[in-house]
């Protein structure tokens, strides 16, 4: 068997950050298994350099994650993977009193439950010491704005799911690490500001949100050409090369700015909140 370098398992592969990173990490010369939830987007992922291994793997499914491990064990033999990299997540916008629920649960599923997941499937192929869990976050992980509920809740419980398995697996010498993007451009932005559009198209009850909207609209739209998804991935080659990764790596002030704001008196912060949204 081929030997493998400093392997490295990374979710949500396909585009964006995933993408992004499984390319800093090849190129730092590490194996990456490369995880996708639909399979047609394997072909493209076998077109990058260096050691890249396309696996399909659903987080939401435990028959996909057991036939991953088992495949990704398959290939380790011996080796150990140098960390654990979260990154599958899907957006979620609508005022609470009205979201379908299923579609809370179904962010929710995938942004923490699914994180979770991987995590016991794959934390026994986890090096000890000195192997990594490195979590995607949020600045909606601090704090939260109108219309996007669903997502700053899912991010708060990456943030305490992430705390506590770093509390938990420090006995054995591994780390946890979440990575704090500023304002990215990604597919899940442009989900976002479709779904802020579909809002504003709507009558009845929802007109009475359509203020809110409209200021998350504006907000959202500002990150059009915001930064390129690398400098987050190479946030994320930083932790996985650290001796001893930090807790959290905030890419850009706009990244610091809502862990700042959560730290203010209550009104203060939801005064600032609403002012940023207008």
């Amino acid at each position: 068997m081929m030997e493998l370098i400093q392997p490295v398992l990374v979710t949500g592969s396909s585009t964006g950050i995933g993408r992004a990173t499984v390319r800093a990490l090849a190129e730092a010369g590490h194996t990456v298994f490369a995880t996708v939830r639909r399979t047609e987007s394997l072909s493209g992922l076998a077109s990058e350099r260096g050691d890249v291994r396309p696996i399909a793997l659903d987080v939401t499914s435990s028959r996909s994650i057991e036939a991953a491990r088992a495949e990704i064990h398959e290939q380790l033999g011996d080796t150990h993977l140098r960390a654990i990299v979260n990154n599958a997540g899907v957006s979620g916008a609508g005022p609470m009193a009205l979201v379908d629920l299923p579609e809370v649960e179904h962010v929710i599923c995938v942004n923490v439950v699914g994180a979770l997941a991987v995590c016991q499937a794959f934390l026994p192929m986890l090096a000890e010491p000195g192997g990594r869990i490195i979590n995607i976050g949020s600045g909606e992980g601090f704090v939260v704005l109108p219309i996007n509920g669903s997502y700053a809740i899912s991010k708060h419980a990456l943030e305490a799911l992430s705390r506590v398995l770093r509390l938990e697996l420090a006995p054995s010498g591994r780390y946890v690490s979440v990575i704090v993007p500023g304002t990215t451009s990604t597919p899940i932005l442009d989900s976002a500001l479709s779904r802020y559009t579909e809002l504003l198209a709507q009558t009845g009850p929802v007109e009475i949100y359509h203020p809110q909207i409209r200021g998350r609209r504006r907000l959202t739209g500002r990150g059009r050409g915001a930064a390129d998804p690398s400098r987050a991935a190479q946030a994320v080659a930083k932790a996985v090369a650290a001796k001893k990764p930090k807790a959290h790596y905030y890419i850009g002030w706009d990244a610091r700015t809502p862990a700042i704001l959560a730290k203010l008196p209550t009104r203060l912060g939801d005064m600032a909140l609403r002012q940023a949204i207008r």
